[in-house]
Order: C-alpha cells, then structure tokens, then sequence
C-alpha cells in the first residue's frame, strides 16, 4: 500500500481565499433619493415654524367678535349658519361682574350735633345741611393784654331761597329723621308736595317760610302737628289766599 501523500505548508498557502464582496457605487437613483431626504430635513424647521404660526393666527382670530359683513342684510351675518355675531361693547368682564358699589349717604358729613337734634324733633335751620358753594372764612380782630388776636368768626348756616335748596335740604333732613322715625317717612312725602304746592300757588319765599314755622311748632307738640296735614294757622301768618289741599 503506498504511503499518503502529506500536504506541504506551501501547498495550504497556494489554495485559493474566498474573496470578500466588493461595495458597489451608489446608484443614480439612490443619489437622488438621499438629495430628497436632505432636503426635507433641512425643510422641516421652516415647515415647523410656519404652521406654529398659523395655528397661533387662527386663535388670536377666534378671540375676536364676529361682525356681519357690509353686505349682509341688517341684523344677519353673511353666513346664515354662522354663530350668532357678538358685538364688543369695549366694557370688560371685571366691569359687569363687578359687585354693586356702594352709594354716598345723604348725611354724609352732617354733625352728630345736629342728628340728635332732628331724632328729638327739635327745630334745625335747613342750611345748616347744606354746604355753601364757596367758603369763605371771616375773623374778627379783638383786643386782649397780650394785643390784638384773630380770632375765626364762626361759620353762618347757608340761607335757603329757593324750592330746588329746600328740597336738597329736606331730602338730607328725611334720611337723618327717618333713620328713628321709619314710620313718619310716607307723610314727609305728603309734606314736601304740600310745600311745593303752596310754592306754586305763592311764592317760594312764603313756602319756605311756612316749613320753617311749622317745624317751629311742631318741636312744642310734634304729636298735635302731623306731617302730612296742612297747618292752616302757618298759612295765615304769611298771606291770604286760600290754600286747597286736594
């Protein structure tokens, strides 16, 4: 039997390898295709930053009232199916749902003094209520051991002389008096038309002048001289004419 052949080191060396794959060129088409999504990556920013902003334009627009077009007949919008159109009246909703304010008080600024002179039903000049327009502040010189001073004259109460000062007055002098005498406030209603009527049929200054007699009286006996009645010797003392009630 003959004896097996043994393969030298030179003959391992000279068998041939397997050859790696060798890359292939890219293609036309796949140059085209990676120029394609290049361009839209670099795109996307921009494509990005243009809807943001649209989407921000179209609330903005949203928030805005809907007024029918010039052409739309009056009182419909353009498009019949549109919302109802509202329209901005340029007042905010802090405004009209604000709680309700709180009004000035008639009495405001009148002397606790003289409050408790009207709850007692004692006599008050009416233009002690008011305050005059202009004040003027007068002194008056007096002569003492340490030479002359002046001294600040006290302020007289504003005269009444007419029907629109009277009621101004008497309207004050109703919220004071009606603050302890709730039950009266229905017959100085009564007593302030009888006033303005004796006006008219008078003059202002005797219509006056009856209030301030009457209330003169009416501190004496206030029970015997009601409101709502007509004092027949007051208007008297003042002129002649008849005075009708009705």
């Amino acid at each position: 039997m003959p004896p097996k052949r043994k393969r030298s080191r030179a003959t391992k060396a000279a068998e041939p390898t397997e050859s790696q794959p060798k890359r292939s060129a890219p293609s036309k088409d796949q140059e085209i295709v990676d120029k394609i999504q290049n361009a839209i990556q670099a795109a996307i920013p921009d494509i990005t930053k243009a809807v943001m902003d649209e989407i921000s334009k179209q609330q903005t627009s949203s928030d805005t009232a809907i007024m029918p077009s010039p052409s739309a007949p009056e009182g419909k919008a353009a498009n019949d199916s549109a919302v109802e159109p509202t329209v901005n009246l340029g007042i905010s909703n802090t405004f009209l749902e604000a709680p309700e304010s709180i009004s000035k008080p008639l009495a405001l600024g009148i002397d606790s003094k003289i409050k408790s002179i009207i709850w007692a039903n004692e006599f008050v000049d009416f233009g002690t209520l008011l305050k005059p327009t202009e004040k003027q502040v007068k002194f008056s010189i007096e002569e003492g051991d340490d030479g002359l001073t002046f001294v600040k004259e006290k302020s007289t109460p504003l005269k009444i002389e007419s029907i629109p000062q009277w009621m101004k007055a008497f309207h004050i002098f109703i919220s004071i008096f009606c603050e302890r005498h709730t039950n009266d406030a229905t017959k100085l209603m009564k007593y302030a038309s009888i006033v303005q009527k004796l006006a008219d049929q008078s003059t202002a200054s005797a219509a006056i002048q009856y209030d301030k007699t009457f209330r003169q009286w009416r501190e004496i006996s206030p029970t015997k001289l009601p409101w709502d009645q007509l004092n027949a010797n007051c208007t008297k003392r003042h002129w002649h004419p008849v005075f009708s009630q009705s």
